[in-house]
């Protein structure tokens, strides 16, 4: 079992990797990286991520088929992209779409960077934030998924204990992959 963690910069990815790495220390994480700059170099990130969480027991910080069509605005819900997530259903990925409230993905002041981020990169996200937090939204829609959102305190103390175990039991894998599945259907 992998699971693969979504949302935008300040949505609380790496803090709930962290928390599940603590929590049950089989797990790898590994972060997707920059984007990716030309077709060839898509392709191998995808085939990359899909074989990382193909293996099990992996974090994955952002996938590419999900990435790009939030920060690209031409490939919301392209074909290609869309096909590439249903691989990671179909290979029993648990996706999380991390979302706390608007405003606190709005609260700038609070972003934590990565080092390798550059100063172009950062502005890029501080100017546009909103339009990617409306995307993401809109593309989780149709990607079953579960959602996390740190300001609740019981749920995600819950979630994170859920998917911690989930590598290990098969059956809490199944009942959380069947609520992510359920939920798509809302």
């Amino acid at each position: 079992m992998s699971i693969l963690l979504e949302g935008t910069d300040n949505s609380g990815k790496t803090t709930l990797s962290k928390d599940l790495r603590q929590l049950n220390p089989h797990l790898q994480y590994h972060h997707s990286g920059s984007r990716p700059s030309t077709d060839e170099h898509e392709r191998l990130c995808l085939e990359q991520q899909h074989a990382l969480l193909a293996m099990g027991n992996t974090i994955v910080d952002r996938a590419t088929c999900i990435s790009e069509q939030v920060y690209r605005p031409d490939r919301l819900f392209e074909v290609k992209l869309m096909q590439h997530v249903d691989l990671l259903l179909q290979i029993g990925v648990i996706i999380v779409y991390c979302r706390p409230s608007t405003d606190k993905l709005m609260s700038f002041e609070k972003f934590t960077w990565r080092g390798e981020e550059s100063e172009d990169f950062k502005q890029g996200v501080l100017q546009n934030q909103h339009i990617y937090i409306q995307r993401y939204d809109e593309l989780m829609t149709r990607v079953p998924h579960l959602a996390y959102d740190y300001e609740d305190e019981m749920a995600s103390a819950w979630l994170r204990k859920m998917l911690a175990e989930s590598s290990f039991d098969q059956l809490t894998y199944l009942r959380l992959h069947e609520v992510m599945m359920k939920a798509i259907l809302k």
